[in-house]
C-alpha cells in the first residue's frame, strides 16, 4: 500500500515494511513509493508482513482488550 504520510494512515502502515508513507502531497515521493512497492513483488514479504501488523494491531480480540481498558478506566474515573 502506498500512501501519504496523513492522518491516521501512519498508525496503518510501517514504512517500508507494510508499505510506504510518501511525503504529504509530494508527488515525488509518491512517485518513489510506487516504485519502491512494485520492487517488493519479487519478494512477497511485503504482504505478509502488512498481514502479521494487522493481525497484531486489528484483530478482533485485540481491538475488544482495547475497548475493555478505555471502559475500565472510565468506569474508575
Amino acid at each position: 500500500m502506498i500512501v501519504f504520510n496523513t492522518g491516521g494512515l501512519p498508525d496503518i502502515i510501517a514504512h517500508q515494511r507494510t508499505g510506504y508513507l510518501a511525503k504529504a502531497f509530494e508527488t515525488e515521493d509518491l512517485a518513489r513509493g510506487i516504485a519502491w512497492v512494485l520492487a517488493q513483488r519479487e519478494t512477497g514479504r511485503l504482504g505478509e508482513q502488512a498481514r502479521e501488523r494487522a493481525v497484531e494491531r486489528f484483530a478482533a480480540p485485540v481491538v475488544a482488550e482495547a475497548y475493555r481498558a478505555v471502559y475500565d478506566t472510565a468506569r474508575s474515573i
